[in-house]
C-alpha cells in the first residue's frame, strides 16, 4: 500500500528504518526527510549556529520561522546541513530517490533554495513541492489554513546569498530538482480518514501524483518527539481497509515511487 517512504536521519529510529528499507528492495522509493526543527543536527552544532539554540538543539517551528523572519538563518547553514543529511542517508547504502522535509520546513524561502542545490548536488532527483489547490478535495478547514499558509510561504522569493557567502546556497528555484503533483495535506488521522481518503482518490486528475500518509503505531518513542501520534494508527488502519484496498485496485491507478519515474 505504501510505496514510498522519506527518513529522518538524525532520529533514534534511524538504524532501525534502515534494516527494515534495505530488506524491501527496490519495492520501496527511499528519500530523505530533511529536518531542520527537532533534535540535534547531523552538521557540528558551531558550524550551523543560525538553526540552533545554545544547547545545539534544532529549533521548533515557531522560533525557527521568528528567527528566519528577524533574518536570522543563513541559508548556507541551512545547505551545510542538508548536505550533510543527504550524505547520512546515502552512507546508509540506500538509493535516495526524493527529497521532502519535516513539517515542510523547505516551504520557508530561508530553506527552499538550500535544500534543492543541496539536493541537486547529492543527484537526488525530486523535492517535494508542498502545494495542492485550495479546492482539492477532501475540503477541511484545518486542510485550508495549511494550504494557504504554505502557499504564502512557496510565494515568497528565496534569498540571495551575501557578500562572501557560498553562491549557490540559496539558488533560484528553476534549479531544483523536478517535483510532481502533491495531495494529502487535508487528510489527518480522523474518524474520516478513510471517507476522505476515497474521495481525493476519485478527484485526481490524470497524471503522476504523490500522495502523502502517515501510517504508524502509537508508542511513547514517537510520541517523546512528535505530537501525531494515535492519529497514525487510524491511517495505518484507514490504508488497510477493504473499501481503500479496492479503490485502489480497480484499475484507475498504479502505485509506483519516484525512483521508478526515472
Amino acid at each position: 500500500m505504501v510505496t514510498s517512504a522519506s527518513l529522518l536521519v538524525n532520529t533514534p529510529g534511524f538504524d532501525d528504518a534502515v534494516r527494515r528499507v534495505s530488506a524491501l528492495g527496490a519495492r520501496l522509493g527511499t528519500g530523505l526527510h530533511f529536518n531542520l526543527t527537532m533534535g540535534a543536527p547531523v552538521s557540528l552544532p558551531d558550524t550551523v549556529r543560525s538553526l540552533v539554540d545554545r544547547a545545539g538543539r534544532f529549533l521548533p517551528l515557531a522560533r525557527l520561522v521568528r528567527r528566519a523572519l528577524a533574518g536570522g538563518v543563513r541559508p548556507e547553514e541551512v545547505r551545510r546541513e542538508a548536505e550533510a543529511q543527504f550524505v547520512r542517508l546515502a552512507a546508509a547504502g540506500l538509493r535516495i530517490t526524493h527529497a521532502d522535509s519535516h513539517r515542510h520546513v523547505h516551504a520557508l524561502p530561508w530553506v527552499r533554495g538550500a535544500l534543492a542545490a543541496a539536493a541537486t548536488d547529492a543527484g537526488v532527483p525530486v523535492v517535494r513541492r508542498p502545494l495542492e489547490p485550495f479546492l482539492a478535495r477532501p475540503i477541511t478547514a484545518a486542510g485550508a489554513v495549511k494550504r494557504l499558509a504554505l502557499a504564502v510561504a512557496w510565494a515568497m522569493p528565496v534569498r540571495r546569498p551575501r557578500h562572501g557567502e557560498r553562491r549557490g546556497a540559496a539558488g533560484a528555484a528553476a534549479r531544483a530538482p523536478k517535483s510532481v503533483r502533491f495531495r494529502g495535506l487535508a487528510l489527518s488521522g480522523g474518524p474520516g480518514f478513510a471517507t476522505g481518503l476515497r474521495a481525493l482518490l476519485d478527484a485526481l486528475p490524470e497524471g503522476t501524483t504523490e500522495l502523502m500518509v502517515h501510517p504508524g503505531r502509537a508508542d511513547q518513542a514517537v510520541a517523546s518527539w512528535d505530537s501525531y501520534v494515535e492519529e497514525r494508527e487510524v491511517e495505518l488502519e484507514g490504508l488497510l481497509s477493504a473499501p481503500v484496498r479496492d479503490r485502489l485496485r480497480r484499475g484507475d491507478f498504479e502505485l509506483t515511487h519516484f525512483g521508478a519515474l526515472d
